[in-house]
């Protein structure tokens, strides 16, 4: 998508060059026309009421010509937003989901998944989490956060930034709309480091998990496939 972005400044490049090549000649309204132009033939020309300063006709075509960019560029990237969106279109929220998030504020991990909800518009709760006692967290063994807790109809808890997003995208882009399904997706593995402590992983968490009708509708090229997997790390 920030591809149009590029197409963009390049739309305004071209605009820059054009102005530097009229070697600052302002412009001036002809009667059925659109030229414009500086000079003593042109002042001349015009009445005497209507005969204005070189520096007056300067600002008219500063602000003039910025007006002028500023739609052409607004109009050119609604068009190029429109075709992203057409070839990545968003997916409705789910009526039936709710959605709580336990926090720290300002916990970086927290931020991505709140960022993420927020860019799909799903509605969710925060409940904030005491960095110290953490009693919030209690009912989990999962003793980090954040933690989603998913109710579609039935409770699910969800444990890892990176579970989190992949897990909930796979959700709104499934035919079947079972949260409890899609977390299958992500098995838990424990295993100890080098100290002998227990850690945690999940399989699958950088990955959107689709079946074949799902992902042939919704990424039918292997560009979007890799466009959807970077979306979720």
């Amino acid at each position: 998508m920030a591809a149009f972005y590029v197409r963009a400044r390049r739309v305004c490049a071209r605009f820059v060059a054009y102005s530097k090549a009229c070697n600052g000649q302002a412009l001036a309204l002809q009667p059925g026309t659109r030229f414009y132009g500086q000079g003593r033939g042109l002042q001349e020309k015009l009445p005497g009421g209507l005969k204005v300063g070189k520096t007056a006709l300067s600002v008219a075509f500063v602000l003039g010509g910025t007006l002028g960019l500023y739609h052409t560029v607004r109009y050119y990237l609604q068009q190029e937003l429109h075709r992203a969106e057409q070839q990545y279109p968003k997916q409705a929220p789910s009526a039936g989901l709710s959605l709580t998030l336990y926090q720290y504020k300002t916990c970086p991990f927290c931020s991505k998944v709140r960022a993420f909800l927020d860019f799909h518009s799903l509605p969710y709760e925060i409940v904030e989490v005491n960095p110290v006692l953490r009693k919030e967290i209690k009912f989990s063994n999962y003793r980090k956060v954040p933690i989603l807790i998913g109710d579609d109809g039935e409770k699910v808890q969800i444990n890892d930034s990176s579970v989190i997003i992949s897990a909930i995208k796979t959700y709104l882009l499934s035919r079947h709309r079972n949260l409890t399904r899609v977390i299958s997706y992500y098995p838990e593995m424990k295993s100890k480091n080098e100290k002998g402590k227990e850690v945690v992983e999940y399989n699958n968490k950088y990955w959107v998990m689709l079946e074949e009708q799902d992902e042939n509708q919704f990424y039918p090229t292997k560009e979007a496939r890799k466009y959807v997997n970077l979306e979720c790390t």
